[in-house]
């Protein structure tokens, strides 16, 4: 079974090489005059939010990997849990 991460990464290159090329053709575009030309546009907006969630899920992840592995604490959580501990 391929790991997750591996499969948002490969979503991620797939959408981004759809917007490149359907972006190209919607900056030459002037208008939507024929079917491809509303393909094209729908194209774009049907990969540009599975690229912007997927990225974000991406980031958090990563920021997450890293605080955890620099054992990263916020010093308000660190107050507070520090307040629980008896004596």
């Amino acid at each position: 079974m391929i790991h997750p991460t591996l499969k948002k990464l490969a979503l991620i290159v797939i959408s981004f090489i759809s917007l490149y090329f359907s972006g190209l053709n919607l900056i030459t575009m002037s208008g939507v005059e024929s079917l491809t030309n509303a393909l094209n546009v729908m194209t774009f907006f049907t990969y540009f939010f599975p690229l912007l969630f997927l990225s974000a899920n991406l980031f958090s992840e990563m920021f997450k990997a890293f605080f955890k592995r620099t054992k990263f604490e916020m010093p308000y959580f660190k107050f507070v849990n520090r307040s629980y501990i008896v004596n």
